[in-house]
């Protein structure tokens, strides 16, 4: 007995056919009729413009602040990291980090956290405690985000001791 001889034979009655014709007009290259399967939810015509529309503008401009914290965060790291290499003396290092964080851009992260605090909870249609008047958002109340300050890279970066 043979390896071949194990092998399964096509029965002689089906034709053997290519498995991907290249005639499109061929029985074996058109789409099958497809079985719909039992749905368990629907979407509104609402819902489904929204999914087409992309993310909403509130979620991006939430990411964007979050976004522009972290990279805030990470080029102080970096600096301060350099600063470190490069100076020595603790005295020259605290002038410098002093002149360092002097020139971040504290301004244009405060405007953007207002505008943020601002528009968010009306953007995003967030409800109210009637009790407070505070808005609410995901069962708990709504925090403001909070911009960096001086204070707060030279608490969190402090030089020379």
């Amino acid at each position: 007995m043979d390896a071949t001889s194990k092998i399964p034979q096509r029965s002689s009655d089906s034709p053997a056919r290519p498995p991907f014709s290249s005639d499109p007009t061929s029985p074996s290259a058109q789409p099958k009729e497809i079985e719909f399967l039992p749905k368990n939810f629907t979407i509104d015509a609402e819902s489904a413009f929204q999914g087409y529309a992309g993310i909403p503008a509130f979620v991006r401009r939430a990411r964007d602040l979050e976004d522009r914290i972290d990279r805030f965060w990470t080029q102080v790291a970096e600096r301060y990291i350099q600063l470190l290499q490069e100076v020595t003396t603790s005295r020259a290092q605290r002038q410098r980090w002093r002149t360092i964080v002097d020139e971040l851009d504290f301004l244009g992260l405060e405007r953007m956290v207002m505008d943020y605090n601002r528009y968010f909870p009306i953007e995003a249609n967030l409800p109210m405690d009637p009790s407070t008047g505070d808005y609410m958002y995901r069962g708990k109340r709504f925090e403001l985000a909070v911009a960096p300050t001086r204070e707060d890279v030279l608490q969190r970066y402090p030089v020379g001791g």
